[in-house]
């Protein structure tokens, strides 16, 4: 009885997964494509596409620390997707760029946290319950690909579909939310743990430098990508979901490995290899014009886009202090989703217009500065020493 119960909880957690990429992946590689159709130009869809990591960069501290101090991490998860939920309401009764740029600024500050707060209610409960974590991670990418297959062919006709593809995202992941296992922190003693000291130590600066470097590029990526394949390549819109069938095809390979190869190989090559192929991807980015090929460069994307942040995730968890685990394991997105992909969407357009307005240029800046990020990062003598204090204190019921 207690075997199907654990068994029952553990698809719950799948299921949620499912759903909550589901609800991400919609704003994610369509829309750039929203915007240009209401009209915006491409500082605007900088600007759009920038503001948000940005932030997400305080939204993911401010939930961090409450999740912290509140011991309780269902209940802040709940209160950020449910306010994250009724952002969808303005793209269907108004229109124009502060309105746009109002509900984005609303819309990442509560859902930036919906990524690092489930990530260690996972963690927590497959490290409790002997379960790979990687198993249950799976689930989210296909939930991230089913999303992007559909949304793909339906923003052929009506790129608000993704909106309504959202929304129905958003009912089911509350719903299995509020019936998984509450997951409860250690009570903190102190003030809440500020995760910016993790990068006294000098591995974590090391990756947090690497990140920075290799979001900028995905920033940038995420930002024109799209509008550059379908608008001036004159490739299809669903391409883009394609592309995105090639990516979470190596995605769903690669968590199914993912924790044998944590624990079989050494972290600092299992890094540097997941971030040499955004080098590649950049390269292939820069070398040609061909839809077919830039499509199938997706490939790597499944690899660059989560490899790095999930390996980093891995080792944050491990060296943080037992207070401070939801905080240090934001830290990674604060990084990535925050500045990293912000400063690429923001000075992504000026980068490119000063390199003369060739995006292969820009590209091809990209594939040298990963490169040599993962050179420096090969290089230096750090030590990355893992000792596994991460479920010390937490509860779960």
């Amino acid at each position: 009885m207690v075997r199907t119960e654990t068994k029952s909880k553990l698809h719950l957690f799948m299921a949620a997964y499912f759903t909550m990429h589901m609800c991400i992946s919609c704003q994610y590689g369509y829309m750039p494509l929203f915007f240009e159709s209401h009209g915006m130009d491409s500082m605007q869809i900088g600007i759009l596409m920038g503001v948000g990591p940005l932030i997400s960069i305080l939204g993911q501290y401010t939930w961090a620390n409450m999740a912290d101090k509140c011991s309780s991490i269902n209940k802040v998860l709940l209160c950020v997707i449910s306010v994250a939920a009724l952002t969808i309401v303005p793209y269907f009764v108004f229109t124009g760029f502060p309105v746009y740029l109002a509900t984005i600024i609303l819309y990442n500050f509560f859902v930036s946290a919906a990524n690092p707060l489930y990530d260690t209610m996972c963690l927590y409960y497959a490290s409790q319950n002997h379960y790979a974590f990687g198993h249950m991670r799976m689930l989210g990418s296909l939930g991230y690909l089913l999303t992007m297959i559909v949304s793909g062919i339906l923003v052929a006709y009506y790129v608000g579909a993704i909106f309504v593809i959202q929304a129905v995202a958003f009912a089911l992941f509350l719903f299995f939310l509020s019936r998984l296992p509450k997951i409860k922190m250690p009570k903190l003693k102190k003030a809440a743990f500020n995760p910016m000291v993790m990068l006294k130590k000098p591995s974590v600066a090391l990756i947090a430098a690497v990140l920075l470097v290799l979001y900028f590029g995905y920033g940038l990526n995420t930002a024109f990508f799209s509008t550059y394949l379908v608008t001036e390549l004159g490739a299809p819109s669903y391409f883009i979901s394609i592309g995105a069938v090639l990516s979470i095809a190596i995605e769903v390979v690669y968590f199914t490995f993912f924790d044998r190869l944590v624990e079989r190989f050494p972290f600092k090559a299992l890094f540097a290899i997941a971030a040499s192929l955004s080098a590649i991807r950049w390269l292939i980015c820069c070398s040609t014009r061909d839809t077919g090929v830039l499509m199938l460069s997706f490939a790597f994307e499944g690899i660059t886009s989560v490899g790095p942040i999930y390996l980093s995730i891995y080792y944050f968890k491990r060296v943080a202090p037992p207070e401070g685990k939801t905080s240090a394991q934001s830290l990674v997105h604060i990084i990535t989703s925050g500045c990293g992909k912000c400063l690429g969407s923001l000075i992504g357009p000026h980068l490119t217009a000063a390199l003369g307005g060739n995006l292969q240029t820009t590209y091809a800046v990209l594939c040298v500065s990963v490169t040599a990020a993962v050179v420096l990062f090969i290089l230096l003598p750090v030590k990355f020493q893992q000792q596994d204090n991460s479920t010390a204190g937490v509860v779960i019921e």
